[in-house]
């Protein structure tokens, strides 16, 4: 089969670029150079331009992915919990699509299992879909529920999580 989208001619928008850089006062990493002693590719070069560029956009949807339970609590107690991260997922579903990260708005979905799933790909380079290379990345939105006595035996006490 193919891809959802495959084969129609899509206007692809420029991801939005982000020009404030709203969490400069978080970044643990700000500042961090490249290890001396190692080179510097291209790729690293491009991929660090990209990172910093996208840097704002990043920490606006990480910011409002961490809050999104606060929403939805008194509905559902547990939301943004194992198995109650739905208004999370549609959150970054229609952000993808917000921010053009995708070709068609029917690359990003749910699969019958409920997970978010992303395609993306270069439908012009000319490679056929069944010879495509194909990169799967996993991850999770939830938030695992602490288990104070473990902490406690761990960590000898003194955390409270």
């Amino acid at each position: 089969g193919s891809s959802p989208g495959a084969g129609r001619a899509v206007a692809v928008p420029p991801m939005r670029p982000v020009t404030q850089r709203p969490c400069d006062e978080v970044s643990r990493f700000a500042g961090v150079a490249w290890p001396s002693g190692l080179p510097l590719t291209e790729l690293d070069s491009a991929i660090s331009a990209l990172a910093k560029k996208y840097e704002g956009l990043a920490c606006e949807i990480l910011r409002e992915a961490i809050r999104i339970p606060e929403d939805h609590v008194a509905q559902d107690p547990r939301c943004g919990m194992s198995n109650h991260e739905e208004p999370r997922l549609r959150y970054l579903r229609d952000t993808i699509v917000r921010v053009g990260a995708v070709e068609d708005q029917a690359d990003v979905f749910f699969d019958e299992f409920g997970s978010l799933v992303w395609i993306a790909q270069d439908r012009s380079d000319g490679v056929p879909l069944s010879e495509k290379i194909i990169v799967y990345f996993d991850g999770h939105t939830d938030t695992v529920a602490p288990l104070p006595e473990e902490w406690d035996r761990k960590t000898g006490g003194g955390i409270d999580v």
